[in-house]
């Protein structure tokens, strides 16, 4: 009987150890958009990757603010402004980019960007970040 309590209490005690390793493995929130962004960035280079808040991710592009989408990269751009029209986002600020470097971008900071745009590698770099991709809005 203590053999099999023994074993019983191993096996709880192993996957316990797994049971949070497991919850700790986040998959990719994905971010409802429509198709004419779905159809542009997949002409981007799969390098470029997106980003939004850990603690409160964005859900959706639908009336996502121009000031709310910040990159970096300069070559990143003209990037941005086709995804501004592709997503109907309003111009406030015209063709204005904000960019903002890796080290500096805080998601948990007031007024941070609800959306970023960097190269995949500048990833490792940003505070409260993570990486996410788009879906169709249905």
């Amino acid at each position: 009987m203590k053999k099999i309590a023994s074993a019983g209490i191993a096996i709880l005690l192993f996957a316990s150890l797994l049971f949070p390793a497991g919850c700790s493995i986040s998959s990719t929130p994905k971010i409802k958009a429509n198709k004419k962004v779905l159809e542009l960035i997949k002409t981007w280079d799969p390098k470029i990757a997106f980003y939004t808040s850990k603690k409160n991710p964005l859900k959706t592009i639908e009336n996502l603010r121009q000031d709310e989408i910040a990159c970096f990269g300069p070559e990143l751009a003209d990037k941005i402004k086709a995804f501004y029209d592709a997503a109907g986002t309003e111009r406030t600020y015209g063709n204005a980019v904000q960019m903002i470097a890796p080290a500096d971008l805080s998601f948990s900071a007031k007024d941070s960007p609800r959306l970023y745009i960097t190269w995949i590698g500048n990833g490792p770099k940003l505070k409260d970040a993570v990486k996410v991709t788009f879906s169709e809005k249905g």
